[in-house]
Order: C-alpha cells, then sequence, then structure tokens
C-alpha cells in the first residue's frame, strides 16, 4: 500500500524509486541505547519522508532502518542518480 499524496496516474510513465537503510544500525542501537536509538530513527525518516514528498514524491514503506519512497522525479528533469543527495540538500 503506498502512503502519502498519491494519485492513479501519479505510477504512470517512469517511475523512480528510492531505497535507504542507515548503515551500522545495529551497532547504532548498541552505542545509543534503545530510546536514543529510536529518536534518531524517528528523525531520520521524517527527513526522508519530508524530502520526498516536498519533491512530489510518496513514501511507499518503512521497515525497521529502511525507507521505500517513489516518484516521476525524472517528469521533473531530475536525475535518479542525484535524488538522495539532492534530497538531503548535499
Amino acid at each position: 500500500m503506498i502512503s502519502g499524496r498519491c494519485s492513479p496516474s501519479f505510477l504512470s510513465g517512469t517511475v523512480t524509486f528510492l531505497f535507504t537503510d542507515v548503515e551500522g544500525s545495529t551497532r547504532l542501537l548498541h552505542e545509543l541505547g534503545a530510546e536514543a536509538y529510536a529518536e534518531a530513527l524517528a528523525e531520520h525518516r521524517w527527513v526522508i519522508r519530508e524530502a520526498c514528498i516536498g519533491e512530489g514524491g510518496v513514501e511507499v514503506d518503512t521497515h525497521c532502518d529502511a525507507n521505500a519512497s517513489a516518484s516521476s522525479w525524472t517528469k521533473q528533469g531530475r536525475d535518479p542518480v542525484r535524488v538522495p543527495s539532492l534530497l538531503l540538500g548535499c
């Protein structure tokens, strides 16, 4: 099920999927502790979600420390290879 703002025409044409994963998440969990890790993960999810929505995309799913988003970024003249850095302001 796709969350966020989505219409039937959204998935027509070329769709770019973005998958993220927190590198070293198990190590971070042990270093930060459960409560601080949960807060950091919530912030990570919020940043990715808001950036994707702000660029006209949708969050498709989250699981543990992973995120999947989709958009027609190529229709907006975006290079899909650069989307992650564009979303994070790099």
